[in-house]
C-alpha cells in the first residue's frame, strides 16, 4: 500500500502512509468534520464543549457516564449535531474519542467507568453508538431501557463485546417481548446476572460457568539430572540479557530456529493487541504459507542465522520463574531417538521436549507491550553448557491472553452460617518455604497434595511443618489416623515442647 503514495487516481493524488495511533489523526478529522457541520467555529471549541459535556454528564463516585436523553440536551441542540443525518452519525464517535483523549493511558479510561447509560434516546438500533463498546469493554452495568430495537439484529454490533457485563436493562423495548430474548442475551454476555432488573444468573452459576469438562492438571515434567530445569532457568533469563551469550553457549550450527505469530488468538480483556510488525514478515505459519521457497526462507539453521533473526527482534523481559511460577506452564518429556551428533549410536541417544507457556514485556524504547508465548525446545547431547545443545527452538507468539487456563481448580471452602466465623483454608505457617503447598514448575502433583494435607494438619494441630509431616508419614498420610494418634501423644505428653509453633499450646 505504501508504494501508491503519490500516484494519481480519477486525477487525484493518492496520500497513503503508516497509520500512528499516538497522533489521534482520525480522532482530530471526525472532530473537525463535526465542527464543520454543526457550524461551530472551531476543532477546539468543538473539542471543548464535547469535553464540558461529558463532564456534567459522568459521576465518578458512581463511575457512571449518563448519556441519556441526548436528543434533547440543550448543550448538543445549540450546536446544532441533530441538524443533519451526517453530523448526527459522526457525533457519538467523536464523542467517545473525545472522552478517550483526556485520559494518559487506557487503563486509567477502563477503570474510569463502570456504568453506562443510553436510555431515552430513541435508538432503532446500535450503528450510531457502536462505538461504545471500544471505549469501555469492561463495562459492568448497561441501561437501554425505552429505546426502540425490535429484535436481537438491532444489537448484533455488541454480540460477545461486553463480556463482563452483569447488569442490562432493556425495558421498554419492543425486543423484550421477544421469546428468545433472555436466552439470546444470556448467551451474549457470559456474566450477565441481572436483566431488565430481574436476576436471571446467580453468582454461583456465573462462576460454575468457568469450570471446564476436562479438569486442569498441573503440567507433568521428568527431568533427567535436572537438565531441564536449570536449561529453563538460564534460557529465558540469557534471552532477555545476552542473546550471543546464550547463542554461543547452548546453540550449535545445526541448531534450528523458527518464529511464528498467531494473529487470531483471543487477549486478555484487560490488555490492548500490540503491532505485529517486527514479527509478521518472519513468520513461519504452515497453515499461511504454502510455498515451500517461503517456508523454508524463514527457518534459520546455524547460530549466524539465528543470531540474525534474534538481533531483529525487540528486546524482551520474562516473569521470574521462581517469584511468579503461576504465570508460567512448562513441561518436560524424554525424548529418545534423537541423531546422535557423534555418529556412534546408530539408534539414537536420548534427549528432552520441553514446552513453555507464558508471557513477557517487548520493550520498544518508552513503549512496552505485552505477549504470551508458546515455545518448543528440542534439547539433545553436545558440546554446549552442561554437555547439551538446542536440536530445535519453535517460538509461538500470541496478544496476551492472560495465564487463567492453567490455573488449577481451588478447592471450594465451606459457607458459614450467619454469626459463625468464616471458614479459611489453610494457610502455610511462618518459616513455610516459598511456594509451599502450590503448583510449580517441575513439582510433581503428589508432592503438592502431601504439602497442601501438611498445612491442613499444621493448621489443626499448631505443630511444625516437620512435626506434622512426621505424623502423617507415620500413618500413611491418612489425615483421621494422624489426627487421632497426634491427640494421643499430647495427651500422653509425648510431645516436646519443639513439635509445636511459636504461640501454640
Amino acid at each position: 500500500m505504501l508504494k501508491m503514495n503519490g500516484f494519481s487516481f480519477a486525477g487525484a493524488p493518492l496520500t497513503i502512509q503508516t497509520y500512528d495511533p499516538s497522533a489521534n489523526g482520525m480522532d482530530q478529522t471526525m472532530i473537525s468534520e463535526v465542527s464543520r457541520n454543526s457550524g461551530a467555529p472551531s476543532t477546539a471549541d468543538t473539542k471543548s464543549k464535547m469535553t464540558a459535556i461529558l463532564s456534567k454528564r459522568y459521576f465518578q463516585p458512581q463511575k457512571l457516564l449518563n448519556l441519556s436523553k441526548l436528543g434533547s440536551d440543550p448543550d448538543l441542540l445549540a450546536m446544532g449535531i441533530f441538524d443533519s443525518t451526517s453530523t448526527e452519525s459522526k457525533f457519538f464517535p467523536a464523542l467517545m474519542k473525545v472522552w478517550e483523549m483526556n485520559f494518559d493511558s487506557s487503563t486509567a479510561r477502563r477503570e474510569a467507568v463502570e456504568s453506562v447509560s443510553l436510555a431515552d434516546n430513541q435508538l432503532a438500533n446500535i450503528t450510531v453508538v457502536t462505538t461504545l463498546a471500544q471505549s469501555f469493554p469492561d463495562l459492568k452495568n448497561l441501561d437501554l431501557s425505552n429505546n426502540n430495537f425490535k429484535d436481537s439484529q438491532s444489537l448484533i454490533g455488541w454480540r460477545w463485546k461486553f463480556r463482563n457485563l452483569e447488569f442490562l436493562d432493556l425495558t421498554n423495548s419492543p425486543f423484550s417481548a421477544d421469546p428468545s430474548f433472555k436466552d439470546t442475551m444470556l448467551k451474549w454476555y457470559p456474566k450477565l446476572r441481572f436483566l431488565n432488573n430481574t436476576e436471571v444468573r446467580t453468582a454461583e452459576e456465573v462462576a460454575a460457568q468457568k469450570k471446564t469438562p476436562i479438569p486442569v492438571q498441573a503440567p507433568h515434567f521428568q527431568d533427567e539430572s535436572q537438565i531441564g530445569e536449570n536449561f529453563i532457568k538460564a534460557f529465558f533469563a540469557g534471552y532477555d540479557s545476552n542473546r550471543t551469550e546464550l547463542l554461543n553457549s547452548v546453540y550449535d550450527n545445526n541448531s534450528t530456529f523458527s518464529l511464528n505469530v498467531n494473529t487470531t488468538a483471543p487477549r486478555a480483556q484487560q490488555t490492548e493487541t500490540a503491532a505485529w510488525d517486527p514479527y509478521i514478515k518472519r513468520s513461519r505459519n504452515l497453515l499461511k504459507i504454502n510455498h515451500l521457497p517461503a517456508r523454508m526462507s524463514r527457518s534459520f539453521v546455524g547460530t549466524d542465522k539465528i543470531r540474525e533473526m534474534w538481533n531483529s527482534l525487540p528486546q524482551t523481559r520474562h516473569p521470574d520463574i521462581g517469584g511468579h511460577p503461576e504465570e508460567w506452564l512448562i513441561e518436560c518429556f524424554p525424548m529418545p531417538g534423537l541423531p546422535d551428533p557423534s555418529g556412534q549410536s546408530p539408534t539414537g541417544v536420548g534427549g528432552l521436549l520441553i514446552m513453555v507457556h507464558g508471557k513477557f514485556e517487548e520493550i520498544n524504547g518508552p513503549k512496552v507491550d505485552l505477549r504470551s508465548f508458546d515455545r518448543t525446545f528440542i534439547l539433545g547431547p553436545g558440546g554446549g553448557m552442561g554437555g547439551i545443545r538446542v536440536i530445535n527452538d519453535i517460538l509461538c507468539l500470541r496478544a496476551h491472553g492472560g495465564h487463567e487456563a492453567w490455573m488449577l481448580e481451588q478447592p471450594i471452602v465451606p459457607t458459614t452460617q450467619p454469626g459463625q466465623p468464616p471458614i479459611q483454608p489453610p494457610v502455610a505457617p511462618v518459616g513455610a518455604p516459598d511456594g509451599y503447598g502450590m503448583p510449580a514448575p517441575g513439582k510433581p502433583d503428589a508432592q503438592i497434595q502431601q504439602e497442601q494435607s501438611v498445612m491442613q494438619i499444621s493448621a489443626k494441630t499448631g505443630m511444625t511443618l516437620p512435626y506434622s509431616e512426621m505424623a502423617l508419614s507415620g500413618n500413611g498420610w491418612n489425615l483421621d489416623a494422624a489426627l487421632k494418634n497426634f491427640e494421643e501423644l499430647k495427651a500422653q505428653g509425648q510431645l516436646p515442647p519443639d513439635a509445636f509453633l511459636s504461640g501454640s499450646v
